[in-house]
């Protein structure tokens, strides 16, 4: 795989991961699993949902949503209820290996896909 498709799904990989406000491969205006993380602005949420309609018709969507859906499923809450980006890393890191080949394959055959760093 290309160095460029491998930074790019790392990219995608650790923003689906850390659910970064705004966006990622998240829905948009799912709330954080750890309560204490910040929540998203209206304009974030906005600039999310924008972010979907462009994505939507992108040959790797629905497998950067996979893996958006897995990371958010596997995310950890440190004491103080933010996420706690290490713990999440190690389960995503064994968890979501599937989603992870997935978007990684995708990304080798689309690489024009602005979700693996082209420019569908």
């Amino acid at each position: 795989m290309g160095t460029t498709i491998r930074i790019a799904v790392l990219g995608l990989s650790l923003s689906a991961l850390l659910g970064s406000v705004g966006c990622g491969a998240a829905p948009c205006g799912r709330a954080s699993k750890c309560a204490a993380d910040p929540k998203p602005t209206e304009a974030d949420v906005k600039a999310c949902q924008e972010q979907e309609k462009t994505n939507a018709s992108d040959p790797c969507n629905a497998a950067a949503k996979a893996l958006g859906d897995c990371a958010y499923a596997n995310t950890v809450c440190a004491k103080d209820n933010t996420t706690d980006a290490t713990a999440s890393a190690d389960k995503y890191n064994t968890a979501c290996t599937s989603q992870q080949a997935a978007l990684t394959a995708c990304c080798e055959k689309n690489t024009n896909s602005a979700l693996c760093g082209g420019t569908f």
